[in-house]
């Protein structure tokens, strides 16, 4: 190899050797335990808990509104779906049902 020849190494020589992947693998490791404790604020309930605050958004305009989901124009949706006469429609319809339901 190139290192008992006293010469530099190439790029793909030092990635390619066990020492390098090793080092790698311990640093994401590290990484890995190192951003534990920040999984919390994945979680909805202690997002709200350590940060006192609420969920926000930007509209089209820019100003900083409450988090909602846009309504689904579900009469569009559903002709566009009849029209096209797959199978969709029918998986449409139930999904359709479900929602109402659940509102």
């Amino acid at each position: 190899t190139l290192l008992t020849d006293g010469l530099q190494p190439t790029w793909f020589e030092m990635t390619e050797s066990p020492q390098f992947k090793a080092n790698v693998f311990w640093c994401m490791v590290l990484y890995g335990m190192l951003s534990f404790p920040f999984l919390m604020f994945q979680l909805p309930f202690f997002l709200s808990v350590l940060t006192h605050s609420d969920p926000s958004g930007f509209n089209r305009h820019g100003a900083c509104v409450p988090f909602g989901l846009e309504p689904v124009k579900t009469q569009e949706v559903a002709g566009a779906a009849m029209e096209a006469g797959s199978s969709y429609s029918t998986w449409y319809a139930a999904a359709n049902t479900i929602t109402t339901l659940l509102r």
